[in-house]
C-alpha cells in the first residue's frame, strides 16, 4: 500500500467533490491505496444537513459565491 499526493492548486469545489467520491469508490473496489488531496477551493459556503439556505440571508447570491450541500 501507497500513500499518493495530489497537489491540486485551486480547484471548483464541485470538481474535487467528484475526485474524492471516485477514490472512494476505487478504495470500496479494492485498490490498496490511499490518497492525499491537497488542494484549495475557490470560494465557496457550504451547507451540512442541518443547514438551512435563509441562514445565508442572500449572501451567496449577493457575493457571487456558489452554496452547495454536503
Amino acid at each position: 500500500m501507497a500513500l499518493i499526493e495530489h497537489h491540486l492548486g485551486r480547484r471548483n469545489f464541485a470538481e474535487v467533490e467528484r475526485l474524492q467520491l471516485e477514490l472512494v469508490e476505487r478504495k470500496l473496489a479494492g485498490e490498496p491505496d490511499d490518497h492525499l488531496l491537497l488542494v484549495e477551493h475557490e470560494p465557496v459556503f457550504t451547507l451540512g444537513r442541518g443547514a438551512d439556505e435563509g441562514e445565508l440571508q442572500e449572501a451567496d447570491r449577493q457575493l457571487g459565491i456558489p452554496a452547495v450541500r454536503t
